[in-house]
């Protein structure tokens, strides 16, 4: 071979060389990314009160998405059933945009093989209802001090029952402190701040007993009211409803 030709061999093989050191990587793809204002919502049934937008992500937020869920039609950018949950990565708010206003989408699970989502959503079914229906009271062999069925002074059993019709296992057993300091001390997904979305959300109130709710998004929590004998429905409050917010862990 010619000095020439090894020389022009040479660069080649460099210059594939240099190509191949600078080809994108999965670590340098594009952030999921808001392209307008989006509403933000605790689900994506739009004939649901309870799904209503609680609060808006402007154009340019950064995000990490979660899953995917097909439901409402809504155009946004375009008309589409499609949802995403998605966590903003400033803050760790979590909620249901629309999935025509997130650009440089990432490949999720759909929410039905997420549990934690589908226990937030489980729990926004009940938000609205005084006592439980028959399939969720039978759950529980005692409903005392209270009445059968009654979900104020009972917020552990609103708790497990979300999770329960999530994943087909009630929670550990106790009161809500020490439910939320059993699951606290042994998982690692939990926090302050804004909870994960299905999380169970602690309150160092009502002592020795606590309080224990579901996280739905934002701040957002559905919770029980009240204590036994009050009959008070299950309501959207958020994590400044109670005093002594314990934080978020997801069992």
């Amino acid at each position: 071979m010619s000095t020439t030709r090894f020389a022009l061999a040479s660069l080649t093989a460099l210059a594939a060389t240099a190509g191949a050191l600078v080809a994108p990587s999965a670590a340098s793809a594009a952030t999921p990314t808001i392209t307008q204002a989006a509403s933000v919502r605790s689900c994506t049934n739009l004939g649901n009160i309870n799904c209503q937008s609680f609060t808006t992500v402007a154009a340019g937020t950064q995000l990490t998405m979660v899953c995917w869920r097909d439901e409402s039609w809504a155009t946004g950018a375009y008309s589409s059933n499609r949802w995403f949950l998605v966590r903003r990565n400033y803050d760790g708010l979590e909620g249901f945009v629309h999935s025509s206003l997130v650009r440089s989408q990432t490949a999720t699970p759909n929410c039905s093989a997420v549990p934690r989502v589908m226990a937030g959503l489980h729990a926004l079914n009940r938000v609205g209802q005084v006592t439980a229906n028959s399939a969720d009271a039978a759950l529980f062999r005692d409903w005392a001090p209270g009445p059968y069925g009654e979900w104020s002074g009972d917020c552990k059993k609103l708790v497990s029952t979300a999770w329960y019709r999530a994943t087909g296992a009630l929670l550990a057993s106790g009161n809500a402190k020490p439910s939320f300091d059993y699951y606290w001390a042994r998982r690692s997904e939990k926090g302050g701040g804004y909870p994960r979305y299905g999380s169970l959300v602690g309150f160092n109130t009502y002592l020795p007993y606590g309080h224990i709710a579901v996280a739905v998004g934002g701040n957002r929590i559905a919770s029980t009211r009240g204590v036994d004998g009050q009959r008070l429905a299950n309501a959207i409050q958020t994590t400044t409803s109670y005093p002594s917010y314990a934080g978020w862990v997801v069992p």
